[in-house]
């Protein structure tokens, strides 16, 4: 009983983990939002923007920020959360799934959200821009998504 126990934990633990990470290496953790802005702003540098779209931009990007910054402290918030939920003798499997469902309800609207505002941007472009951003999703999908 106290193996099948552990595997459980152990498993909870492994899917949290997963979730929480997002599969995939923690490139902005440390001072997130501004690296994620950062890295950003070295691509939309490559468009040249005009004077008036780049206006339009750091609109965007303000609000970004502001997004990211809710979001981080909301994931943090969430962590604790779980910690909290994880560390108490009582708890088990439905507790932390519960959690991890509530949580999950927000990714919809939040992944809208950030769509929301690649439609801005893309439409503040003109179209030499459109087609600069279209060849790079091309090349990133030629040898990422359908390399199989």
């Amino acid at each position: 009983m106290k193996l099948r126990r552990t595997l459980y934990v152990l498993l909870v633990l492994a899917l949290t983990a997963v979730f929480v990470s997002g599969c995939h290496p923690r490139r902005f953790a440390d001072d997130f939002p501004q690296s994620m802005l950062e890295h950003i702003d070295e691509h939309v540098e490559d468009l040249q923007l005009t004077a008036e779209q780049d206006g339009q931009y750091q609109n965007i990007r303000t609000r970004l920020e502001a997004d990211l910054i809710k979001q981080k402290a909301k994931h943090e918030a969430f962590r604790n959360s779980m910690k909290g939920i994880i560390a108490e003798e009582n708890n088990g499997v439905k507790e932390i799934t519960a959690r991890l469902r509530t949580e999950a309800n927000d990714l919809p609207e939040m992944a809208s959200l950030y769509l929301d505002y690649i439609d801005e941007f893309y439409d503040i472009l003109d179209d030499q821009q459109k087609a600069l951003i279209m060849d790079e999703i091309r090349s990133r999908s030629n040898h990422r998504m359908f390399r199989r």
